[in-house]
């Protein structure tokens, strides 16, 4: 859970210091993105929010899906989604000496704040999109993120249990 986490922090393919069971999850990480970043329904999903949403739509369909698995946990998962977060946050890993501090830091307050816990309602939504775009470096209307949701959530829907059914095909991840 945490090496395909850490996927988001290691830049470019040098990463064979780490553990294979890091390596693994860097892979999976990045295989997954990738599928997700090429796959035709996303692909058009981001270009139909591209006008609202200019230079973001990416990362706002990256919150929107999240929240629609967070929200849909069930439909994919045997385990309840509280359950499997909290095994998530109470999770003692042998690789944590593997990380660097920085991600270290990120894991200790996404287990003290429990900030996936709240993925799957609007208002927990609503604060990933203010948070992130407080730290994206231009303007951008990800601010107003919920309202984009809210104003597409039927075809955001439809797309989303799209992709989940050819992802599943694909990985075998969630089943």
């Amino acid at each position: 859970m945490y090496a395909n986490l850490f996927g988001d922090y290691v830049k470019g393919s040098q990463y064979n210091q780490y553990s294979n069971k890091v390596i693994q999850g860097i892979q999976l990480h990045r295989q997954i993105d990738y599928y997700f970043d090429q796959h035709p329904i996303i692909l058009e999903v981001r270009r139909s929010l591209y006008p609202v949403l200019p230079k973001i739509s990416s990362v706002a369909v990256d919150l929107y899906i999240d929240h629609l698995l967070a929200k849909n946990w069930s439909v994919f998962h045997k385990k309840k989604f509280v359950d499997y977060l909290e095994e998530f946050y109470t999770h003692d890993s042998k690789i944590f000496d593997e990380f660097p501090e920085l991600f270290l830091s990120f894991i200790n307050a996404l287990k003290k704040n429990k900030w996936i816990n709240y993925y799957q309602f609007e208002s927990g939504l609503d604060k990933a999109c203010k948070g992130v775009s407080n730290r994206i470096s231009f303007p951008n209307n990800l601010m107003n993120g919920l309202k984009y949701f809210k104003t597409n959530e039927e075809r955001l829907n439809e797309a989303f249990l799209n992709f989940m059914t050819d992802a599943n095909k694909k990985f075998e991840i969630y089943y």
